[in-house]
């Protein structure tokens, strides 16, 4: 019997988002063990109820539920909540379903999401269903919502680690913990990744006009 998967992917950015690249590699390795995958934008199931009835009506027939989304503000972006606080009224009806997360961020250091991992967890207790772990990604910024197949050469540490996640779920329908720990640490080096960063914010200030990033309102 084939097992199924959703996943509920929190950025505003939709299938142009990071968020959306690492859920979209999880199914294509998943899909090629036979699982059956379904995938839901929270910016999108809150403005429409159809959308969000279709949502509790598959997420009740699936066997785990992945939660992908950026750091926001060392948290939740909003309409997830939403979509979580909606599925917490319903709670689900099985004993045997899961939840993982992974949370990225544009800071280098992953620990940053961790306060975000805990919220999942919390999440989970209140809607019954068995907590697996998180993943923490930070230095998100190197994926920049492109397909992870396009970015192998700047990042073999996210790509074994993501190859780990579709074995382990594939196999024991438990997150990886050889991943976790892999994705403890920066997927690029931090130097490079913060050269790099302000490369690119030198370039869009002067784009903005705004040319000298340490001016203040009162200059």
């Amino acid at each position: 019997m084939s097992q199924t998967l959703l996943m509920i992917i929190g950025s505003p950015r939709l299938k142009k988002s990071t968020s959306y690249s690492l859920a979209e590699y999880l199914q294509k390795g998943l899909k090629q063990k036979g699982w059956n995958i379904h995938l839901f934008f929270s910016h999108q199931v809150v403005i429409k109820e159809q959308d969000m009835e279709e949502l509790i009506n598959k997420i009740e027939h699936s066997d785990i539920i992945g939660i992908i989304f950026p750091l926001y503000v060392d948290s939740i972006p909003g309409p997830l909540i939403q979509v979580l606080e909606k599925l917490s009224e319903q709670k689900t009806k099985r004993t045997d379903q899961k939840i993982f997360t992974i949370v990225n961020s544009g800071f280098p250091e992953p620990h940053q999401s961790q306060l975000a991992v805990d919220m999942i967890k919390d999440f989970s207790k209140e809607y019954q269903a068995n907590f697996i772990g998180g993943l923490t990604i930070g230095a998100g910024g190197v994926i920049g919502g492109k397909p992870i197949e396009q970015i192998k050469h700047r990042s073999k540490r996210l790509i074994t680690a993501l190859d780990l996640t579709i074995e382990s779920l594939g196999q024991t329908k438990t997150l990886s913990k050889k991943a976790e720990k892999i994705l403890s640490k920066p997927i690029f080096p931090k130097i490079l990744y913060n050269i790099f960063a302000n490369m690119s914010w030198k370039k869009r200030s002067k784009r903005y006009g705004s040319p000298d990033l340490y001016q203040t309102p009162d200059k």
